[in-house]
């Protein structure tokens, strides 16, 4: 295998007029970038199956939708065997400093959150996402979340079921 550097002419077949400069990445000092600093956070997750972030084209802003998973006292209680699975949005002008607005969806204690999908307790597998529609002409709309859930087995493996599903809200 020959090595490419990302940015090479290998496919490039003509360029006028450019300067290339390569810099040398840093680790922000400020890491990590969202934390949990609301009341009605548990444990925030940011992995490939549970977070987005998107620039949104129109406003320029950053947006996220990732996931906070926990356990509550009264999920202990019941005997649950998986913990809530709630999904929350936020938004940067400059992708380090994030807002998490409230969002007139839920409400936690009295308080709204930035929670938009909420207290998920599946028993199963729940993977969602986020896209950017750019043909859906409804402002409201151009953002969409896509979720599945499926049921698991005793040992926590994903089973088939006729109550697997597939949502876009």
């Amino acid at each position: 295998l020959k090595k490419q550097l990302f940015f090479d002419d290998l496919l490039v077949d003509s360029a006028e007029n450019i300067t290339r400069e390569f810099h040398q990445p840093r680790k922000y000092e400020g890491n990590p970038l969202i934390v949990k600093d609301k009341p009605w956070e548990h444990v925030l997750l940011f992995r490939t199956s549970s977070y987005r972030v998107l620039r949104d084209p129109k406003d320029k802003l950053f947006k996220a939708w990732y996931t906070d998973e926990g356990w509550t006292n009264e999920l202990i209680r019941r005997g649950a065997e998986r913990p809530l699975s709630r999904r929350h949005y936020a938004y940067s002008e400059d992708g380090i400093h994030w807002v998490k607005p409230p969002l007139g969806i839920y409400r936690e204690n009295g308080e709204d959150t930035n929670i938009y999908r909420g207290d998920q307790q599946t028993g199963g597998i729940d993977v969602g996402d986020v896209i950017l529609d750019p043909f859906e002409s409804d402002e409201s709309r151009r953002f969409k979340s896509i979720h599945v859930e499926w049921p698991v087995d005793k040992n926590g493996e994903g089973i088939n079921s006729p109550n697997a599903h597939l949502a876009c809200y």
